[in-house]
């Protein structure tokens, strides 16, 4: 039997965090990955824009931070996400955790809380991709449709269509390289200190084929 079949069997939920740089695919495989196990897909972006409303105090006061560009205090973004893995469907399903911990004092939050990841997966992909992947990204404000001026472009007899596409300000490339370097700030101590459950992806790959490695790098994984 499976590790993850086993786990399942015995009655434990399978948990899993997803990390990895702007552009590399991990919420499109948080979602794959979280189907394909039946667990819940908890992603600390969504958290936050989806229960501003109506969530908890710290949810609408997360969601401040968030609306003006400003990072989350660590403090409040483990409140909320130990809020929403501490819902019964987390806990019965098992979880898939994208976006967060996105250092190491939010892991040690996370861990105090009481949760801890049976593998931690690293998705790797080249800056040069990266660029490549995001800043020929466009949409069209009009029908939502989404395109890739070099491997996706709309129609060129479109002429109404080319004209109105923007691009995300999210997507210039100073924005990219302001995420790259946070990213890379923390994610030396996030590698260190899972250490022993962390797994790592090639995400410079075909969608399909960088879930059947995050599959498999799942299944490998033991306690020790």
């Amino acid at each position: 039997m499976s590790y993850v079949g086993d786990l399942m069997r015995r009655g434990i939920p399978v948990q899993v965090i997803i990390a990895g740089p702007t552009g590399s695919g991990k919420q499109t495989q948080s979602k794959i990955i979280a189907e394909r196990l039946g667990i819940v897909h908890v992603s600390s972006g969504d958290i936050i824009k989806a229960g501003a409303q109506d969530g908890p105090v710290a949810l609408k006061m997360a969601e401040s931070y968030a609306s003006s560009g400003t990072l989350v205090p660590d403090t409040l973004i483990s409140a909320v996400m130990a809020h929403r893995l501490g819902q019964d469907d987390v806990l019965q399903k098992g979880w898939l955790m994208e976006g967060y911990p996105r250092n190491l004092q939010q892991a040690k939050s996370m861990e105090v809380s009481g949760f801890m990841p049976h593998v931690f997966v690293q998705l790797e992909i080249p800056e040069d991709v990266i660029h490549r992947r995001l800043e020929h990204r466009r949409k069209d404000p009009a029908t939502g449709d989404e395109y890739h001026l070099l491997d996706d472009p709309p129609p060129e007899e479109d002429v109404a269509l080319c004209e109105r596409l923007v691009r995300d300000e999210r997507d210039s490339h100073a924005e990219i390289e302001r995420r790259l370097v946070r990213y890379k700030e923390t994610i030396d101590e996030l590698r260190s200190h899972f250490a022993a459950i962390i797994e790592v992806v090639n995400a410079d790959q075909s969608v399909e084929d960088v879930t059947r490695d995050i599959l498999a790098a799942v299944e490998r994984h033991r306690f020790h």
